[in-house]
């Protein structure tokens, strides 16, 4: 079994010395299986693009599952005395008879942490294949693990100046968009008003062009009366689109105006497509919303900024600051945060009695990966996370649903190894931040839009719409109290007096409190799918 889309095809039929004419008929799947013929466990080295497969070695009675670098693509399997079973979606392996829907407690536990940190899923003895490892199964022993990448083992870039960075930069940024627009089109884009989405977008276009085609891009903005917001954000980023849009010359915009399905609805039907809650659950809502109006408008390959943080827009790179430095900055930054007295977090959705309770006697599931993530500056801190939580596959997920191939080019490979290669300097010099990508694109968007240090905050009205939804918000949570495990695990009370507060339109609540009600009511409507669970709680 195998899916694979392969982003340096030509790479890999060069070092496989396959013939021309064979080679293009060739899909990727069969590419990725003579690769492995040939490479083995180290294939990953050689891959770049979204692929999984699993391999059975009959002679050695032995199974390899195998996933991609940042974990594009799913790959889970499930552990019983009878066996193995594995699948690319949740869903389907759940579908298997002899799977049972077991609850982790252990998972649940971590969102303690804000964030599932392993991959382990929410069902017992059910796991992700981790990011860039090569799982080994034989004569029924636990798995042995080969992780073929590690993002802490990027080699330094050194170049002769500043110019040769930039251009360095752009050419490999401009490989990754362009490997991804190899597949079926129309091709579009969900485009903020930001550098992420935007550079993407302003590489694609001319790309595209030369084929005689256009990017289309959606844009969310907030439906009805625009929201306002403090702290150096904008809510609606129509008008950097329109710019930028008018800038390259070959962008067709379409805006997605408010929730054309309602969060709470949007997020049970993202339940039912991965059967589990996300990381990112703030977003989705907007994020669904923009995904159902282009599979609706018929595109079939469909580009996003997500992640671009981590890469083309970094604002400072911490790897090879000294360790004073990098104390300083946290230091800084816990100090800020106590300074707010913001009394929303998601970490306050979690009981921490049941959170310690049940992590004390669950140690990570990849030790190894979780020591490094500890021990990590950033942004390469981040980078641990995204491999021991599982990778980058829920919003493929999601879009697959809709018909639509998502792809990141922020996350290609070739560029992560550039940005994280190349010295800090590159992207913070005294007070100005993000410099590698604008002075880089300059030329390439506009200026204004480049040096913009306004951010967006997209979905700044969800307050507004969920006081719109007070019977039915209330509703969940009065069922979340009849269930034993909802109740030992989240703080219900807590929950429902941010509900309360956001519902009466009170002024106090932080502009974070309605991402962390959706986090909350999501976690509730989850655990409703779960009636027999014993938290061991006395």
């Amino acid at each position: 079994m195998a899916i694979a889309r392969l982003d340096n095809r030509a790479d890999i039929i060069g070092k496989l010395q396959i013939p021309t004419a064979r080679a293009k008929d060739m899909a990727d799947t069969a590419l990725l299986a003579q690769a492995y013929d040939i490479w083995g466990t180290d294939v990953g080295l050689y891959l770049l693009g979204s692929w999984s497969f699993a391999a059975w070695h009959t002679q050695e009675k032995r199974l390899m599952l195998a996933r991609d670098t940042l974990g594009f693509n799913s790959l889970y399997y499930h552990l019983s005395p009878g066996g193995i079973t594995f699948a690319d979606r949740m869903p389907s392996l759940l579908a298997h008879a002899e799977i049972k829907r077991h609850l982790n407690l252990s998972a649940l536990a971590q969102l303690s942490y804000g964030a599932k940190r392993d991959t382990s899923s929410f069902y017992q003895d059910i796991h992700k294949v981790p990011p860039a490892t090569i799982l080994i199964f034989n004569d029924g022993a636990p798995p042995r693990s080969h992780r073929y990448w590690d993002p802490g083992d990027v080699a330094d870039i050194r170049l002769g100046s500043d110019d040769e960075y930039r251009e360095a930069f752009v050419e490999t940024y401009r490989a990754a968009v362009a490997s991804k627009l190899r597949g079926e089109g129309p091709f579009g884009i969900t485009l903020s008003g930001g550098l992420d989405s935007g550079s993407t977008a302003a590489l694609a276009v001319p790309i595209l062009a030369a084929r005689g085609q256009r990017l289309k891009a959606f844009t969310w903005t907030p439906g009805g009366e625009t929201p306002h917001v403090k702290d150096n954000r904008t809510p609606d980023e129509w008008a950097n689109v329109q710019r930028l849009a008018a800038f390259t010359g070959g962008i067709d915009a379409t805006r997605v105006s408010g929730f054309p399905t309602a969060p709470l609805e949007a997020l049970r039907t993202m339940l039912d497509i991965t059967e589990e809650p996300g990381n990112a659950l703030a977003g989705w809502p907007w994020y669904y919303s923009v995904l159902q109006q282009a599979g609706q408008s018929g595109i079939k390959t469909l580009l996003t900024g997500e992640a671009g943080n981590f890469t083309v827009s970094l604002n400072q790179m911490e790897r090879r600051r000294s360790f004073w430095r990098r104390h300083y900055r946290r230091m800084k930054e816990r100090y800020k945060a106590h300074r707010s007295d913001d009394p929303a977090h998601i970490r306050m959705l979690i009981r921490p009695g049941f959170a310690q309770q049940i992590l004390e006697g669950s140690p990570p599931a990849d030790p190894e990966l979780h020591d490094k993530w500890k021990k990590a500056p950033q942004p390469l801190r981040s980078a641990y996370n995204i491999m021991q939580s599982g990778g980058l596959n829920v919003s493929r997920e999601i879009a697959r649903h809709f018909g639509i191939d998502l792809h990141i080019p922020a996350m290609d490979r070739r560029l992560f190894e550039f940005c994280y290669g190349i010295p800090p300097e590159q992207y913070e010099r005294g007070s100005e931040d993000r410099l590698l990508i604008r002075h880089a694109f300059a030329g390439l968007m506009p200026h204004e839009q480049l040096w913009d240090k306004k951010r967006g905050l997209l979905a700044g009205n969800i307050d507004q719409i969920l006081s719109q939804s007070r019977d039915e918000i209330m509703a969940i949570i009065q069922t979340a109290r009849s269930s034993p495990i909802a109740r030992e695990a989240l703080d219900l009370d807590w929950i429902e007096r941010i509900a309360k507060a956001i519902c009466s339109d009170d002024e106090s609540v932080s502009l974070s409190s309605g991402g962390i009600l959706l986090r909350g009511l999501t976690y509730a409507m989850f655990l409703e799918r779960f009636s027999d669970v014993d938290t061991g709680a006395e």
